[in-house]
């Protein structure tokens, strides 16, 4: 049989770092030796064969070209090998175990990128039927493979006769797992019989669930527990799906039964999940409007996303100052066909909220003048009221672009209230004046303050290569760190037209100032990140600049 597992382990599985580990400052632990990566953070288990590492193709490769058969995928039903090739237990024994110190193994396409994402909400942990006489060799290839991704790896110790085997279930209700991800129906059953959610990864012979399957195992309150998914991008957004449904809750793990219904992506007080879209927008509106319908829909499917915010001039980009004059529109979602009125159903359609920055808005008491005006709208379609109108205006002789020669500043600040949080708004050159941002961010009593008490800020931007090659990812990552929020910095990117490049580097940064995402290729795309409450909070109550301030020096 499949002979390979280790009893049962929680030995940390952490790697090392030189920087200063956040976790053990919020935390104040008293031992600085201590590495407590992740600890706060919600647990995923996730298997290894056929779901981090090609298993039984690469075994079937092995063995045909060792010993001469023709096996393929299919005749795979089950883990017990020496029915599959024949022999006796030892002689399938001692073929796995030098499979396993092989070159053969291979991993899972999209697994590394997409376990980087995961890990910004979720500490991730192996647990894998895999036994003591392979935990060596299993450990330093998920060393080799994944570096910096698991907290740690719990083996199960299967089909051995030597040590305790613990089931997959056990386990995970041991580290209180939010779910499993695997590829075995068995161990899928299993799970959710105890009440743990599982995402059944792949097609294969062995973990085919049928119609019956699916209706025994089902949470009381009528959801499956069982989901199936073919690629690790779905298995990103099939989790942020089941907490959008609150089928498991990154709380309490698995909902309680006093749950009665489900709000289909319901946004929580305490965290949501942000899609930050990179776009390399065009004069031809229609165009861009759907590329940015496209590039929602996959920011939801793949990524949960329940609040997208797109860059600056996502809806055209101009290849003369003068164009933007002849396509603005007045903001007013009641008028058919407009692409404000698109943008509100857009919403709606998807249920998420919106950022739609630097939309070029006609004015009615300036001639040959708009507005660049940053617009939210909320998951029902309507606009989130004040508009932010852009203050500070791009003249620079470094690039020759003048912006003022078509737009009119602004004269207001403006922050939102959100059924998630406040939101501070901004726009491309305005992340160079530091004073706006503390006016937005500085702590308030109530939320009924108009400026201020920001949580997360928008910088919707199209910054040009001179200067964003400098500058950008420094003055985003110095505004987080200075105002210890969050920062979307939603960009352009790649060549517009004959006259105009954008920087791009579109990136979400949390309060302490790491990127927890970034797009470092030219061209759109999409980044993720998730606003949390929680370490919000003790990022300002374990470093209280703002207390500390010397308001009457300055």
């Amino acid at each position: 049989p499949y002979t390979i597992i280790k009893t049962f382990s929680s030995k940390p599985f952490y790697q090392f770092h030189n920087h200063l580990k956040l976790d053990y400052f919020l935390n104040m632990n008293d031992n600085p030796n201590i590495d407590v990566v992740s600890s706060n953070k919600p647990i995923i288990a996730i298997d290894i064969d056929e779901v981090l590492a090609h298993f039984i193709p690469k075994l079937a490769d092995f063995h045909n070209e060792n010993y001469g058969t023709s096996l393929t995928v299919e005749h795979f039903n089950c883990y017990e090998f020496h029915k599959v090739w024949g022999g006796s237990l030892e002689e399938t024994s001692s073929k796995v175990m030098s499979f396993f110190d092989s070159p053969y193994i291979s991993t899972v396409s999209g697994s590394y990128d997409a376990l980087k994402l995961l890990k910004q909400d979720f500490s991730l942990h192996i647990v894998t039927s895999r036994q003591h006489i392979v935990e060596d060799l299993t450990r330093q290839w998920i060393y080799k493979n994944y570096p910096d991704i698991f907290d740690e790896i719990h083996f199960g110790n299967h089909y051995t006769k030597n040590g305790i085997s613990r089931s997959k279930s056990d386990i995970c209700k041991d580290i209180n797992a939010l779910l499993l991800v695997d590829d075995s129906l068995i161990y899928a059953k299993n799970c959710a019989s105890s009440g743990i959610p599982v995402i059944l990864f792949g097609h294969y012979p062995w973990n085919r669930p049928n119609d019956i399957d699916k209706l025994m195992f089902t949470h009381s309150n009528g959801k499956c527990l069982i989901h199936e998914v073919n690629t690790w991008d779905q298995v990103v957004g099939k989790v942020y799906q089941l907490i959008n449904q609150n089928i498991i809750n990154i709380d309490n793990s698995v909902t309680s039964e006093s749950t009665d219904t489900f709000n289909s992506n319901q946004k929580s007080h305490n965290h949501i999940r942000i899609a930050a879209i990179q776009m390399c927008s065009t004069n031809n509106k229609e165009i861009n409007f759907q590329s940015i319908e496209r590039l929602i829909s996959r920011a939801v499917a793949e990524g949960g996303a329940q609040f997208i915010c797109l860059p600056e001039c996502s809806i055209f980009m101009g290849e003369k100052s003068s164009d933007i004059l002849e396509i603005a529109e007045d903001i007013n979602p009641t008028i058919p066909d407009s692409y404000i009125y698109k943008f509100c159903k857009l919403a709606n359609k998807y249920n998420v909220y919106i950022s739609v920055g630097g939309f070029p808005e006609r004015r009615s008491d300036v001639i040959d003048k708009v507005s660049n005006s940053h617009i939210i709208i909320d998951d029902k379609g309507e606009i989130i009221y004040p508009i932010y109108r852009k203050i500070h205006l791009f003249d620079n002789p470094l690039t020759g672009l003048q912006e003022s020669k078509t737009t009119e500043p602004g004269d207001e600040l403006v922050c939102i209230n959100t059924s998630f949080g406040r939101l501070g708004l901004s726009i491309c050159y305005d992340l160079r004046f530091p004073e706006l941002y503390k006016k937005l961010c500085a702590p308030v009593t109530n939320n009924t303050d108009k400026i201020g008490g920001a949580e997360i800020v928008l910088v919707p931007s199209a910054f040009t290569v001179p200067t964003g090659s400098v500058h950008w990812e420094l003055l985003l990552r110095t505004r987080a760190v200075e105002n210890q929020v969050y920062i979307v910095a939603a960009a352009q990117s790649g060549k517009h037209n004959e006259k105009r490049v954008s920087y791009g580097h579109t990136m979400i940064i949390d309060p302490w100032g790491n990127i927890l995402d970034e797009i470092t290729h030219e061209g759109e795309g999409i980044c993720y990140g998730t606003f949390h409450r929680e370490y919000f909070n003790k990022i300002r109550d374990n470093m209280p600049v703002w207390s500390h301030r010397r308001h009457d020096l300055y």
